[in-house]
């Protein structure tokens, strides 16, 4: 890894979201994210395709959370 923070790969595994296929199916999320994300899909609040803009969006494409 060129990244000394140690993002973790995330993947969706349901094949029925078309929406999260457009980004590969994966990407990559700093530790401290996992709980944001976890929260927010258990609650239906967002879905895999926000966190995937939201890594797209950053330089090393990392989702890196949404307070940062």
């Amino acid at each position: 890894m060129s990244s000394p923070h140690g993002p973790v790969l995330t993947r969706e595994q349901c094949e029925c979201d078309e929406e999260f296929g457009v980004y590969g199916g994966a990407f990559r999320v700093m530790p401290h994210g996992i709980h944001e994300m976890n929260a927010n899909l258990m609650v239906a609040n967002l879905d895999f395709g926000d966190f995937a803009d939201a890594a797209r969006d950053d330089p090393e494409s990392v989702f890196r959370g949404f307070a940062d």
